[in-house]
């Protein structure tokens, strides 16, 4: 029930705010109902804290597909998305499995709510440090403004060894 209004609410916002802005808050907002977790003492207020942290989760599933189009353009969103998923799913394996392994060494799932809030603030705070780069970046453009040709994007992934170059070629053509 969360994640539909945080999908809902989000879209609305990634329209009228900037969507590392929107990004940034929900990662935050993600963080805190993580750790108010640790302080669930009924049935109701697990209710309440689980719907504040699925809000959080549907809200960072509208988010990403809307960046990737705001920084790279929506011409090529698809095999872009492509590349990206995989470490995504990779990261909510990781996210399952380690706290699977936290329950089974110490016998509560108690830390791993304070672990993932915190990383849910690191994640906060690399999208400060990404915007703040991609902003020196396109000021320091003649425009203002730099087209990513897709292209550029296939350089990019071929330079640092990601993907195979046969991979490449046969995804980009």
């Amino acid at each position: 029930l969360g994640t539909g209004f945080g999908s809902v609410i989000t879209g609305w916002a990634t329209d009228k705010f900037s969507s590392k802005t929107v990004y940034f808050f929900g990662s935050l907002w993600l963080g805190i109902s993580a750790i108010l977790f640790l302080f669930v003492s009924s049935v109701l207020s697990a209710y309440i804290v689980a719907f504040l942290f699925g809000m959080a989760l549907g809200g960072l599933l509208v988010i990403p597909p809307v960046l990737l189009a705001d920084i790279f353009g929506k011409d090529n969103i698809g095999a872009i998305r492509g590349y990206t998923e995989p470490f995504v799913s990779a990261g909510q394996a990781i996210g399952g499995i380690s706290a699977g392994l936290i329950y089974d060494l110490s016998g509560s799932y108690q830390m791993t709510f304070p672990l993932f809030g915190i990383l849910a603030l690191v994640a906060c705070i690399l999208i400060i440090i990404t915007a703040i780069s991609l902003s020196r970046f396109f000021s320091s453009q003649p425009n203002g403004e730099v087209e990513i040709e897709y292209s550029d994007y296939k350089n990019f992934l071929t330079s640092r060894s990601i993907i195979k170059s046969k991979i490449v070629d046969e995804v980009f053509y």
